[in-house]
């Protein structure tokens, strides 16, 4: 933690002192961000992290227990001019012009903003208040210390059940690209039936598929689904839809069980 707080410090009074360009501060940034992630104690979300150092098993004591250094990002050039943007994918849809868009919400109920807070704060180095520590009972209250910002400022629907199926559909309908690209889970708060009528009244849609072991908690819990399908429909909107909904879910639902 006195390294990470170090570097970050370093790169902040750098930018201020006008040492170093946007660019190179986004470099920088970058192999903070990975680091970080490498050594954490955790491995998943920045919610919860190991009881002791590296959990039960002490698998992942060789990268926790490592040393935080930045490593040079690889980087690709591939001749043109990228542009990275930050703002509400339902209200850029809109002003997007590509001959391909691809599209990859969250699909499940858990907030980035919320699960990977510690990210956002060495990116922003806002250094915001934390609530204190409490304890009731035999339990802690606000041990987290999640940023408050998720919950207006960074709040995703697609998170909500009641709001996921509307967002997935806005965006199709205002993104002007003839391609599109929509990758999803069967294991997503749009069940399978409505995220089918969802892609497949939009264009000429194919999907592909991949099926993979369902995440579980605990090896222990008994899962009725034990395995999930990952799967990309690719939408070519200026043809009409060829695809049927009800034969899609047949297709996806027999590849999911065999």
């Amino acid at each position: 933690g006195i390294r990470l707080d170090a570097m970050r410090e370093q790169i902040d009074y750098w930018e201020g002192a006008g040492e170093i360009t946007p660019r190179e501060r986004s470099v920088l940034l970058s192999s903070l961000l990975y680091s970080t992630c490498y050594v954490s104690n955790t491995s998943g979300v920045f919610k919860a992290f190991h009881r002791g150092w590296g959990g039960a098993t002490g698998t992942a004591l060789y990268r926790i227990l490592s040393q935080l250094a930045l490593e040079p990002p690889v980087f690709l050039d591939n001749g043109k001019e990228n542009l990275v943007l930050k703002e509400d994918a339902t209200e850029l849809a809109s002003e997007i012009c590509a001959d391909l868009a691809y599209i990859d919400p969250p699909y499940n109920q858990h907030q980035y903003g919320s699960n990977y807070h510690l990210l956002n704060t060495v990116a922003l180095w806002d250094k915001p208040p934390l609530d204190r520590l409490i304890r009731v009972g035999d339990k802690c209250v606000n041990k987290s210390a999640i940023r408050k910002d998720w919950r207006d400022e960074r709040r995703s629907g697609f998170c909500y059940k009641d709001t996921a199926e509307e967002n997935l559909a806005v965006i199709l309908d205002r993104l002007s690209s003839p391609w599109v690209l929509v990758s999803y889970s069967t294991d997503g708060l749009i069940s399978l039936g409505r995220l089918m009528e969802i892609v497949c009244g939009r264009g000429d849609t194919t999907i592909f598929t991949s099926r993979y072991k369902r995440y579980r908690v605990s090896s222990q819990r008994y899962s009725p689904i034990s395995h999930n399908l990952e799967l990309v429909a690719v939408i070519n909107k200026k043809r009409r839809p060829r695809l049927f909904p009800r034969e899609a879910v047949r297709l996806l639902e027999r590849k999911r069980v065999r």
